[in-house]
């Protein structure tokens, strides 16, 4: 069994069914955890779980708390926020 821990950002706020409420942006721990399969044949590995750290990197002061959440659900999510255009304007308007 290993796990890998990444870092994810998001740009915008985004919601994921494992929280009551939208998790605002900023960059998340996830910790991937895979078993290799014991099949002759049909080697490769099986995700046993994905986790995601929060509060966010940049909102850490307190407790850290790890919640699993559905893997095609963060990447859709990610998916999403990776099409969502945010217009910073560098200059003043008006």
């Amino acid at each position: 069994m290993g796990t890998t821990r990444s870092n994810v950002i998001f740009n915008n706020a985004f919601k994921l069914r494992a929280f009551a409420y939208d998790l605002p942006a900023g960059t998340y721990e996830i910790s991937v955890a895979d078993k290799e399969t014991d099949a002759v044949l049909n080697q490769g590995l099986y995700r046993i779980s994905t986790m995601i750290s929060t509060p966010s990197i940049e909102r850490r002061g307190g407790p850290q708390k790890w919640t699993g959440v559905n893997a095609t659900e963060l990447a859709e999510a990610l998916k999403r926020d990776a099409h969502t255009v945010t217009f910073r304007s560098p200059l003043p308007l008006g």
